[in-house]
């Protein structure tokens, strides 16, 4: 698993295009940001193959109570702020 998630971060890098490719003070801001982004996907990305086995293990039943849990995390669980989504140890629901 862990070589498929790297292999999706080297991906994810390469889609995250910076507006300036020059490493400066001025763009240090949006190098920081890109470089959160792939280390929070890689907490993700654990967290959906974990999903997906507890789907193939569970079956329907897990399916059923995931989706319980999803439905009384209420709205909120559905949208965060930018800045709060960095370094969460789940993506929103």
């Amino acid at each position: 698993m862990v070589d498929l998630v790297k292999e999706y971060q080297k991906k994810l890098d390469e889609i995250i295009v910076l507006p300036v490719q020059k490493f400066d003070s001025k763009n240090y801001q949006e190098v920081t940001k890109r470089s959160l982004i792939i280390e929070t996907w890689y907490e993700w990305m654990e967290e959906l193959f974990c999903d997906m086995a507890g789907l193939t293990i569970g079956g329907a039943s897990y399916l059923h109570s995931f989706s319980y849990f999803v439905r009384f995390g209420g709205s909120s669980s559905f949208s965060v702020p930018d800045k709060e989504l960095a370094r969460r140890s789940h993506p929103v629901s």
